[in-house]
């Protein structure tokens, strides 16, 4: 069916979509008595507060605030919308804070921060019991993860790429059903916390570019672990033992990584291991067991310049 104009937006069926007029005074929006069956409010514009519009809105299920480089806050009551599916605050610059979420949000499955200029999640982040995806992409004033992440039990993707404040993140993380931890670009990211219990799930775990010191001999938990990069860790000085229990890693990228020295002597244990990437590396030798390494199909030790 093609959307047909009406009142400021586009029918779709039963339902219309609303887009906030820039050029239009927001004064006007306060005053609005939408219909219930609005599904989708674009509100693209250069605001510092959300105006009153979306609170009648039974049905609202799509609310998109992305950009608004202005906004400073959020009102509380944005979290009681029950029908709201998506929320996109991505680009908000100046948005600091996220307000406490009171009651338990049923229908919410994505929720985009990528950079806005939060320092911290809510605590209350468990109310958001249909999650799926949140993304926090180069918040880099994030400092810190609530550890009541890890009941958000229908997680699939978190993407916490270039969060430059970031220096540890909860354990609980390691709860989720996540098959990629991407902290590529986490610079101040120093901790990798302890993993209690072994998880399947996690099949690909990115530090690049972290300052990781060394990783905790739990990370063999990580049973279901296939690709582990830890590229330009520069405070990267040592590997735990129990990496060569990682029978599904398939690829392993230490790459200048320039105060790592050494390679756990049984590293042939590693049976599925294709992609082994040590250049750039201060490693001194090559432990004898890397003969066992039958899956190998790529290494690269160029530049190793202390290699014997």
């Amino acid at each position: 069916m093609e959307p047909s104009k009406n009142a400021g937006g586009y029918e779709i069926g039963e339902y219309y979509t609303f887009e906030f007029n820039p050029t239009a005074d927001a004064d006007r929006y306060e005053k609005e008595e939408p219909s219930d069956n609005i599904c989708l409010l674009n509100m693209k514009v250069m605001i510092k507060t959300t105006p009153s519009l979306y609170r009648s809105i039974n049905e609202l299920c799509w609310l998109d605030i992305s950009n608004c480089e202005s906004l400073t806050c959020l009102p509380a009551e944005l979290f009681n919308l029950n029908s709201l599916r998506r929320l996109y605050l991505g680009g908000c610059l100046k948005l600091e804070e996220l307000p406490e979420i009171e009651e338990t949000m049923e229908n919410l499955t994505v929720l985009i921060l990528d950079k806005t200029a939060i320092k911290e999640l809510p605590s209350s982040l468990h109310h958001l019991v249909r999650l799926e995806e949140l993304s926090l992409q180069m918040c880099t004033r994030l400092e810190t993860i609530p550890s009541s992440i890890g009941s958000l039990s229908k997680l699939f993707k978190l993407d916490l790429t270039y969060c430059e404040s970031l220096e540890t993140f909860p354990s609980s993380i390691f709860n989720l059903k996540l098959t990629k931890l991407d902290l590529h670009g986490c610079t101040m990211l120093s901790t990798f916390p302890e993993i209690l219990e072994p998880s399947e799930s996690f099949a690909h775990v990115n530090l690049t570019k972290t300052a990781i010191k060394d990783l905790p001999s739990s990370l063999e938990f990580l049973v279901g672990l296939q690709t582990l990069r830890l590229r330009l860790c520069s405070n990267l000085v040592s590997l735990p033992n129990g990496i060569v229990n990682l029978n599904r890693l398939s690829l392993l990228d230490f790459s200048d990584c320039c105060r790592l020295t050494g390679i756990p002597n049984n590293i042939g244990h590693l049976s599925s291991l294709t992609e082994l990437s040590p250049q750039e590396s201060s490693i001194v030798n090559l432990p004898e067991s890397m003969t066992h390494l039958s899956s190998l199909k790529s290494l690269d030790l160029s530049d190793c310049k202390r290699l014997e």
